[in-house]
Order: structure tokens, then C-alpha cells, then sequence
């Protein structure tokens, strides 16, 4: 006498077709040795509450097909590859970001783009974007991060590289220093040589940081 198998319900039905052609993991299986294969769930009815499943080859192992329940497989996420090559056609400049217009004279950096005139010199440490294609402008700006390298007054050879953003505060400056030094340093700070007369919670934005001598003292 053979045995009954019951008819899937429509539940199941549903289950299985959204599993068929997708590749998933095996899961929460008695035989060990399965869990964590993987393989793609074949286009065939569901029966007893299983499907079937194509192993894929591994190392000396072949393929082969297995029947699971829905409950022991995981789907897994394929992301696409893009191609390594790509016509021209394909290909898609990204867009550049608006920049300020350029003004003759000295380079006038900023932490916005700003586009860079013929013959204008750039001071080291700037993020530049450069253009070889007629009519487009390089453009440049101060990096949204950088390291200020900070100094101790009357010894260069005691200096700290402090990583800062635009609204890294002078007192956090200050205490990056002291992080690293352990020195007892006071509350004067030079910029460029001139002691900032303005407040600790000011940004380094506003105290002009980038592009000058940062001293401690």
C-alpha cells in the first residue's frame, strides 16, 4: 500500500514560486555537512512540502539534487557584476559638482568648490578635480577631511598630525595634541604666527586653519 501524500496547500504553492530559480542556502539542517551549500531551486512542484533544490559543485563534490523543506533554505542575494569593459555608448560621465567662479589673482581657497584660473598656483593639501577636456575648468577646494599638523612653539620637532573636519573646533585641535603628547601646553594657539584672539569653541573654518603654521604653546 502506498503512502498518502497530501496535495500542497495554496500557501505552499505560493512559497515554492517565489523560490523557483533563485539561488539560496541551506539551513538549520540535521546533516551538518549540508548546512551553508548552496544551489538554485528547480522549476518543479512542490510536493510534501518540498522542493528541489540543484547543489552546486564544490571542490571534488559534483552536483546534485536535493528535496528540502522551504523552512531549510535561504535566499541568497545576488548582486550583479558590472562589466570590466564598456562601450562608449555605456559609458556614463558623472555628473561635476558646481563650483564657484573662478576670480584672477591669487587662488582663493575655500571648503566649496572653486574653479582654478590658467596659470593660478594651488598650496599643497588641496582636493583638486582636474580637467583636460576644453571648456570644463579644474576646480578645486580644502578636503571635507585632512590632518592639521600642529606644532609645539619654539621646538618643529615636536608636532602632532590632528585629523579635522570643517567643523572641527580649535579646541578640539588643542586637545588632539595633548591626546598624543601629553603635554601641559597653554592656552595660546598661533596661526600663521599670530596668536588667534578669537574663541576655543570657534571652527577651524573660521580661525583660517587650513594653509597656515599651526603653533601651541
Amino acid at each position: 500500500m502506498s503512502e498518502f501524500i497530501a496535495p500542497p496547500t495554496p500557501e505552499e504553492v505560493t512559497a515554492a514560486a517565489a523560490l523557483y530559480g533563485k539561488k539560496v542556502e541551506l539551513v538549520n539542517l540535521k546533516a551538518a555537512t549540508l548546512n551553508g551549500k548552496t544551489g538554485n531551486v528547480l522549476n518543479t512542484p512542490i510536493s510534501n512540502g518540498r522542493v528541489q533544490v540543484k547543489l552546486e559543485a564544490v571542490g571534488s563534490e559534483v552536483e546534485r539534487i536535493v528535496s528540502l523543506k522551504i523552512g531549510n533554505l535561504k535566499v541568497v542575494e545576488v548582486v550583479d557584476k558590472p562589466a570590466l569593459l564598456a562601450s562608449s555608448e555605456e559609458k556614463k560621465k558623472l555628473p561635476r559638482p558646481a563650483a564657484m567662479t573662478g576670480r584672477p589673482g591669487k587662488f582663493k581657497f575655500g571648503w566649496d568648490w572653486r574653479e582654478v584660473l590658467p596659470g593660478q598656483d594651488l598650496p599643497p593639501g588641496l582636493e583638486i578635480m582636474a580637467s583636460f577636456e576644453e571648456g570644463v575648468p579644474t576646480i578645486a577646494r580644502i578636503p571635507r577631511k585632512w590632518y592639521v599638523d600642529v606644532f609645539l612653539v619654539g621646538n618643529d620637532s615636536e608636532h602632532v598630525k590632528v585629523e579635522v573636519f570643517r567643523t572641527t573646533t580649535v579646541k578640539e585641535v588643542v586637545e588632539g595634541f595633548r591626546k598624543v603628547k601629553n603635554e601641559t601646553v597653554g592656552g595660546v594657539i598661533l596661526v600663521g604666527g599670530k596668536e588667534y584672539e578669537g574663541k576655543y569653541q570657534d571652527t577651524i573654518e573660521k580661525a583660517m586653519f587650513f594653509g597656515n603654521k599651526i603653533s601651541i604653546q
